[in-house]
């Protein structure tokens, strides 16, 4: 199970009206492994790997990437910390991008130890207006790129 197949069927079950989020829906141990693998191996300004299927463009500290790697050996599935270890390899390039990322990270960090029922819960039910009008600002600019 990758780390992409999941994220697809998050994504997709996200879109069906009045969908519960479950634990099994944010992150499997395949997942997680695959995440900390990712963590472990990213080095800024490494080339591209062999593979060359993705580019991630931005800034990111390795020591901090292999420090939560770490934490999430021992941390319980289906919490923030994975998601929060993620967004730090978000697009960094545009005051937008690294506006948004900011906050994302800050909102996940905040949620990092909280366990998975309240994780879910702030997904599901506690707003994020000023996120949500910052991604906004994110999607108008990648759509005017396209």
């Amino acid at each position: 199970d990758t780390l992409r197949e999941s994220l697809d069927r998050l994504f997709i079950k996200l879109r069906l009206p009045n969908y519960v989020i479950a634990p099994r829906d944010l992150e499997s141990s395949g997942t997680r492994a695959g995440i900390i693998a990712l963590l472990n191996t990213l080095q800024p300004g490494q080339p591209a790997l062999s593979s060359g299927t993705t580019i991630l463009r931005g800034a990111c500290d390795a020591g901090e990437l292999r420090a939560l790697a770490a934490r999430l050996e021992e941390a319980p599935l289906a919490t923030a910390l994975p998601w929060a270890a993620l967004a730090r390899l978000m697009p960094s390039e545009t005051d937008a991008e690294v506006n948004y990322r900011r906050m994302l990270i800050t909102s996940l960090d905040d949620l990092a130890n909280v366990d998975e029922t309240a994780f879910i819960d702030a997904l599901q039910r506690r707003p994020y207006p000023v996120l949500d009008a910052a991604l906004n600002v994110v999607c108008a600019q990648i759509s005017t790129r396209a």
